[in-house]
């Protein structure tokens, strides 16, 4: 499959398509009438991008840079919807859209009843976020989802579940929380660290347990509200607390080997595996030479393979509804560990059925 700008003669062919039955609604009207009005096709705003398999067009996206974010539209030949084409260009306008505009989000918009296209969508890493809306196209009145793409919607899901987290249940999950010594804390001590990067800290507990042992704590989460709980946490027990701050595990922003270790639970199992092994990349960044980083990674269960969910290509779920709707988690065992450190240099120090402890050592200088 390759692509390239559209050009004129394609805007002509494309705009000719005719769907069969509900579809139709997805008809252009002829090139010649777009240029006309300076709409679709002809509007300038526009960034069109035809798809071929072969010598064959098999459809089209499109990208509108809407400042804070980028609308993405895509369109398949009548006579290869539901072949895969959809997923395949979707995934690839992803691309498109960061090479034109940078880390922008997308997000699209559906209408409901278009089931087709809504599981294409997801497949291909977007996710309903909000509730159904009404609005007009030219298509005519309808109700549409709204769906953002990869690591927006991730962070939409995590705000969302932090936001709906108390104090009071901070406290209760820190009462049977085991503060004790464990096999991460007696690593870190016997490594020399001083320095704990948290990376993906949540409410803070485990924070507050790397300060109780001794180490000088600091770290990140993606989500605003988890930050607040974390400071709230740490101020409360007489701990300092401005070393926390929001940040994406992909990007943490902080300087080539700040930290003497870098500890993240259950963070990087709540991501595409692809995603995942750049984040574990950036989590080495940060690490001193000499230092480590410490995962934790859960391996699949009942609860995770009951609730609804969409499993992709690279055997990332999707959950699809339910209390889970909206979330991405990966299973772990040894084997997806070499896909996730395809350049080895770990070692498991814990596995079990709930999941698994991995150690990354950084080459000394």
């Amino acid at each position: 499959m390759h692509y390239h700008r559209t050009t004129e003669d394609e805007k002509h062919i494309i705009s000719a398509w005719r769907y069969e039955g509900e579809y139709a609604i997805y008809d252009n009207i002829p090139y010649d009438e777009q240029k006309r009005l300076g709409r679709g096709f002809a509007n300038p705003r526009n960034n069109f991008f035809s798809f071929y398999d072969g010598e064959r067009i098999i459809g089209f996206v499109n990208l509108i840079d809407e400042g804070r974010e980028v609308f993405f539209g895509i369109g398949v030949s009548p006579e290869l919807c539901g072949q895969g084409y959809g997923q395949r260009m979707a995934r690839a306008a992803c691309g498109i859209a960061s090479e034109l505009f940078g880390e922008k989000p997308l997000y699209l918009e559906v209408r409901t009843w278009n089931s087709r296209a809504v599981r294409c969508y997801e497949k291909a890493g977007f996710r309903i976020v909000g509730t159904p809306f009404e609005q007009i196209t030219g298509g005519g009145a309808g109700t549409f989802y709204r769906m953002i793409q990869g690591k927006a919607c991730d962070a939409a899901f995590w705000e969302a579940s932090w936001e709906g987290i108390e104090a009071a249940r901070v406290s209760a999950y820190l009462e049977q929380f085991d503060m004790s010594s464990d096999r991460i804390i007696q690593y870190l001590k016997a490594q020399g660290a001083a320095s704990v990067c948290d990376a993906g800290c949540g409410c803070g507990v485990f924070s507050l347990k790397l300060a109780l042992h001794g180490f000088s704590v600091s770290g990140f989460d993606l989500s605003d509200a988890a930050v607040r709980l974390t400071r709230d946490l740490l101020k409360s027990k007489g701990y300092p607390s401005d070393g926390f701050r929001a940040a994406d595990v992909l990007d943490t922003k902080y300087a080539d080997g700040f930290f003497d270790a870098v500890i993240s639970r259950d963070v990087l199992d709540h991501m595409p595996i692809r995603d995942a092994t750049a984040a574990a990349d950036e989590l080495l960044r940060i690490t001193r030479p000499g230092g480590c980083v410490l995962l934790t990674l859960d391996g699949t269960d009942d609860e995770y393979e009951a609730q609804p969910h969409e499993r992709n290509a690279d055997g990332d779920y999707l959950f699809t509804d339910g209390k889970w709707k909206g979330m991405v988690f990966h299973p772990y065992s040894p084997d997806e560990v070499k896909r996730l450190l395809p350049h080895g240099g770990f070692e498991i120090i814990d596995f079990s059925a709930d999941g698994l402890t991995v150690i990354i050592k950084k080459q000394p200088a």
